[in-house]
């Protein structure tokens, strides 16, 4: 896997337990740095990557030592650590190259709570592997990364998120990943998409992502109201002024602003399972309008998803402030839901009973070792 740990940066700070090797890829020149004690400094300037007073032509692998793992900044991840030049002609990248289960060992911790029933982590393992290989396949080919570490695709937190727990329920599941019918009739991956509390019913993802996957169709979820938390389960109201909307609204989707100049009002006009907001009107005043999937109107007002939780809310507008309230749950609500999985594995479900309700009719397949 190739995780984007940052992008535009002009300097950062990398140690190795026992030192590591930096390699320019473009010419063959490679360094040792064995006393790490001390972290180097890395910056770009001048066409140049400088490790200390080395100067690389980009792009330069760093390959850590035996236990093979590296600090970039105070954070340790295994594998090995790709600088290369960013877009910002005066700035670098940082890709971490680690294998598939190494990856997951920093993942699954730091989705789901590492203490949680040995099934609940099992199976954020598989959708986690299942999701980072479907995200690899369809978006990697095409940048020189796979998948970032925030939310954008999937938390990653590298050594910071293991734990002895982690590591059980990754090798227990080595390899192992979901899969349905694709169009064609043959068995693929598909993303397998996850939240923290659905709320009482999972959504269809065509409704919240735009793409259809039969495994994907939305499932009625009576496991995560009895241990979800008060303040994921129930949330509100929050309230944004008009022109607070219009702000967030154009500057996610500049073309909004060119098609609607100012806008008088939003309107939810698509809801979904238990009353999940799915589509959304934005008014021009000129008499023109726009559509937006109810989440990514959601995370256009609130690109944290601390505040509107879900796309289940009530709206409505008194003079220029629209309240958002009786929200419930967290998270996009497609696919596993997290608290409901915990739960069916605190009553003895397995592995693939909690798949199967989740991912209804997808098969649990295993891949050739890729290690």
């Amino acid at each position: 896997m190739r995780v984007l740990l940052f992008g535009n940066r002009t300097e950062c700070v990398v140690s190795a337990p026992d030192g590591f090797t930096a390699a320019d890829d473009s010419h063959g020149v490679q360094a040792g740095f064995s006393d790490t004690s001390e972290p180097i400094r890395i910056r770009f300037g001048n066409g140049k990557i400088h490790l200390g007073d080395l100067h690389l032509d980009s792009p330069v692998t760093i390959c850590p030592r035996q236990p093979y793992v590296f600090f970039i900044d105070g954070q340790g991840y295994r594998g090995n650590l790709l600088i290369t030049a960013a877009e910002d002609p005066n700035a670098f990248s940082a890709i971490n190259l680690v294998p598939l289960e190494s990856y997951l060992l920093g993942v699954v911790g730091a989705e789901m709570v590492s203490y949680w029933e040995p099934q609940a982590l099992q199976v954020q393992a598989i959708a986690a592997r299942t999701y980072a290989l479907y995200t690899k396949s369809r978006f990697g080919r095409n940048r020189s990364w796979d998948v970032t570490t925030t939310q954008a695709n999937q938390v990653y937190r590298g050594l910071a998120a293991e734990t002895a727990t982690v590591r059980q329920a990754v090798e227990a599941t080595r390899n192992q990943v979901l899969t349905c019918s694709n169009a064609d009739g043959q068995e693929a991956i598909f993303p397998t998409y996850y939240s923290s509390t659905c709320g009482g019913h999972t959504e269809d993802s065509r409704n919240v992502f735009g793409e259809q996957f039969a495994p994907l169709c939305g499932v009625a979820c009576p496991y995560c109201e009895p241990i979800a938390r008060d303040r994921f389960w129930n949330w509100g109201p929050v309230s944004f002024s008009l022109p607070e909307i219009q702000q967030k609204l154009f500057s996610r989707y500049p073309t909004m602003a060119e098609k609607l100049d100012e806008i008088t009002s939003v309107e939810v006009v698509r809801t979904g399972q238990i009353g999940r907001v799915v589509g959304v009107s934005v008014f021009g005043k000129n008499g023109k309008k726009d559509f937006l999937r109810g989440e990514d109107f959601r995370l256009a007002l609130d690109s944290t998803g601390m505040k509107l939780k879900s796309a289940v809310f009530t709206m409505t507008r008194q003079g220029i402030v629209y309240t958002f309230s009786e929200g419930r749950g967290f998270g996009h609500g497609v696919g596993l839901c997290q608290t409901g999985a915990e739960n069916m594995a605190r009553q003895g479900k397995t592995v693939k009973d909690i798949l199967n309700w989740y991912y209804p009719g997808a098969q649990i397949t295993t891949l050739p070792d890729m290690q």
